[in-house]
């Protein structure tokens, strides 16, 4: 194995958790009830793949046509955040690699350069439905929800076909030069579907949550090497005070020139996004290496 990570550290890495549980999510009361799943009529008419993350683990649709599906992935909000969706190479055996999956094992060497789709996860700990957009390749799927070591397998059939036009209002590009191109400007209230565009060759995700006005990259990157470095905040108290009162999006690993979609309702406010990715090389996630952008809704 070539990874620094262990695969504790990379599903963190992957899907946020380390934002996610560092940065406190507002207390809700718990329902042990997943949100009903109800596409967007949207006039976008392609396969339905339905996730949904419980207490119990994850569940998925267990065969699909390959090609741009819209993923549904409904949380009954008792399951905190750690995903990945990655495709199995054709020589590898399934059952042992779902066992490696849930297993405390490093991952492979070849995890590292597998095809990664991306995904939708919506963050607040409350019963939600996150929906966006993903493109599968012919073969075989692993869905990991890691904090209750669940995986579920998903088949893609058939041919890829033509890829389908997704109409996105709001486009987005993640740079191997650590950085995120499209939220210079103040982004509209309300529900819009964002395209996220891999234009590196480095895996790359975007997790997006609410930051106090004012808050800055550099602000929240300092939080973030005190808290890694094992550092206690001066003073005492919560670093993260203000931070994470609304976490509404994330998604897994997407990889280079991919695309991944996803509808986002945002209230006005100050906001950021990070890339949570990491690869076999570097043993920090993106954000720690300042792939991180402040923006805001108005």
């Amino acid at each position: 194995m070539t990874s620094q990570l262990n695969r504790r550290q990379l599903v963190l890495a992957s899907a946020g958790l380390a934002a996610v549980t560092m940065i406190p999510a507002r207390a809700f009361a718990q329902e042990a009830t997943p949100a009903p799943a109800t596409a967007t009529d949207d006039g976008i008419d392609v396969p339905v793949l339905e996730v949904a993350f419980t207490a119990g683990g994850v569940t998925a649709t267990p065969e699909v046509p390959a090609g741009t599906v819209r993923m549904l992935a409904s949380s009954d909000g008792t399951d905190d955040q750690g995903i990945l969706l990655f495709r199995v190479p054709d020589d590898q055996d399934i059952d042992e690699i779902l066992a490696l999956a849930v297993s405390e094992t490093p991952p492979p060497d070849w995890f590292w350069s597998t095809t990664f789709p991306g995904s939708v996860r919506n963050d607040a700990h409350v019963p939600s439905v996150a929906e966006g957009f993903i493109v599968l390749d012919p073969g075989a799927y692993i869905l990991l929800d890691d904090f209750v070591h669940s995986a579920a397998l998903i088949i893609a059939t058939g041919e890829a076909g033509a890829p389908i036009d997704i109409p996105a209002t709001l486009h987005v590009v993640a740079e191997d030069s650590m950085t995120f191109t499209g939220l210079e400007e103040p982004i509209p209230a309300g529900r819009q579907l964002w395209q996220l565009e891999n234009a590196g060759e480095l895996n790359h995700d975007i997790t997006i949550f609410s930051t106090p006005e004012g808050a800055t990259a550099g602000d929240i990157h300092g939080i973030f090497e005190m808290l890694f470095s094992g550092a206690t905040p001066e003073g005492g108290g919560d670093p993260f005070e203000g931070y994470g009162e609304s976490n509404p999006m994330s998604t897994s690993w997407l990889s280079g020139g991919r695309s991944n979609w996803f509808y986002l309702d945002l209230e006005p406010g100050s906001y950021a996004a990070m890339c949570t990715a990491g690869d076999a090389e570097e043993s920090l996630p993106h954000f720690m290496m300042g792939m991180i952008v402040t923006f805001t809704v108005i």
